[in-house]
């Protein structure tokens, strides 16, 4: 689901530091 890992890298940003999504 792409808007689901979408929703998640959001949430990650606000507890660590954007990382390069290797969940794509």
């Amino acid at each position: 689901d792409v808007q689901g890992v979408g929703k998640r890298e959001l949430e990650n940003r606000n507890f660590s530091d954007p990382s390069p999504s290797s969940d794509d």
